[in-house]
């Protein structure tokens, strides 16, 4: 049977166990993606979008089509899907291509997020990373800054290290991400509106930055050293790692998220040791615990291209695209009380995805850089 038509009878509930697992092979076989995008953009073209889903069936449809995609933790502009769920069941909510036609009005429209950010030395000097050339940007003691080909911002040591040495800050606008590579050779990845504070070298018994906000942190080992991120009221111990690090003030909690190694997080008295896969999280009331069942997916979803939720409420929706689009979001009228499982692309201007939200309960008045939302 055709993926189209297997995609059909999945959606409508009328694929038989075997058909269902003939569904699940042939997206595990897939080498591209252009068979799938065909036979969404057929569904796209002949589904309802108001098509009342279980909870159970939204979830099944997720995982079916983006299980393959989510080995390659990347997921291409040509495919968006949005499932709604509220009290009452789940909607699906499907769109096609990100570079589909936006009905809203839009005077003009609010371009994605890029490479933007500002680094200040320790003599206070700034200097804007968007418009610095490649190139050595200057030398800090036995460090040399430069700023590579790929546009990533890189910190050398060489010779001798002075014991005092002074400490650089590189900061993301909201709007703006920027990556890294420490003198250590630890490489970060910043979301935007976040803040990464950090010596020119590493020349105590460990390696301490202060994070606020969002990155993704590639730990170069040393055992001799251990790497330490200092967030707001939590502390994150490792050797050599990859975790991710979440700490924005308007977000409930601090999340630390594990990849690889296994690192040691810390926060109002209490310790929590993590294994990859697992998530830590610091409430605002001190409690520091485990995340049942955590969605490392969604957690690295921004470092690789797309916004991922995962039944996120519509405030945090919009919390995350208001930092990557620099936007101000304003409620009208009671927040709807659903929530949302799916992805969107992060290179997509706010018009398309502000378009495809618009087909669940939820509508925008677009005014500049503010944005209204009412039922």
């Amino acid at each position: 049977m055709s993926l189209k038509k297997l995609l059909e009878k999945h959606f409508n509930g009328t694929a038989t166990p075997g058909e269902i697992t003939e569904l699940q092979e042939l997206l595990a076989k897939s080498a591209n993606d252009a068979d799938l995008d065909a036979s969404l953009q057929e569904l796209w073209e002949n589904f309802t979008p108001d098509t009342a889903l279980s909870d159970k069936k939204a979830d099944e449809i997720f995982a079916a089509i983006t299980e393959h995609r989510q080995r390659r933790l990347w997921w291409p502009a040509a495919a968006v899907i949005i499932i709604l769920l509220m009290a009452g069941g789940a909607k699906l909510i499907f769109h096609k291509s990100v570079q589909h036609t936006a009905t809203l009005a839009f005077k003009n429209d609010v371009a994605p997020g890029g490479n933007h950010a500002i680094l200040t030395l320790g003599d206070g000097k700034q200097i804007s990373l968007d418009s610095a050339g490649n190139g050595a940007l200057g030398k800090q003691g036995a460090t040399t800054i430069l700023k590579l080909n790929n546009g990533q911002l890189a910190y050398e040591a060489k010779g001798i290290i002075p014991q005092q040495v002074s400490y650089n800050k590189i900061t993301t606008p909201r709007g703006g991400q920027f990556q890294i590579v420490l003198p250590d050779g630890t490489k970060v990845w910043m979301n935007a509106a976040s803040s990464l504070r950090f010596p020119t070298a590493f020349s105590g018994n460990d390696r301490q930055v202060e994070l606020t906000g969002e990155a993704y942190f590639e730990v170069a080992k040393d055992q001799a050293k251990p790497f330490i991120v200092n967030v707001n009221r939590m502390k994150v111990e490792v050797l050599g790692t990859h975790f991710n690090v979440m700490s924005y003030p308007d977000e409930k909690s601090i999340q630390t998220t594990l990849l690889e190694g296994a690192v040691n997080v810390s926060g109002n008295g209490h310790s929590q040791k993590l294994q990859p896969g697992q998530q830590a999280e610091l409430s605002i009331n001190g409690n520091l615990q485990l995340v049942a069942d955590p969605d490392i997916e969604s957690a690295l979803a921004w470092k690789n291209g797309y916004f991922q939720f995962n039944k996120a409420d519509l405030q945090s929706v919009m919390r995350q695209l208001s930092r990557w689009y620099d936007i101000e979001v304003v409620y009208k009228d009671q927040v709807p009380d659903f929530m949302f499982v799916g992805q969107l692309d992060k290179n997509a201007n706010l018009s398309v995805i502000l378009k495809i939200l618009e087909r669940s309960q939820v509508h925008f008045t677009v005014e500049g850089r503010k944005i209204t939302v009412k039922e």
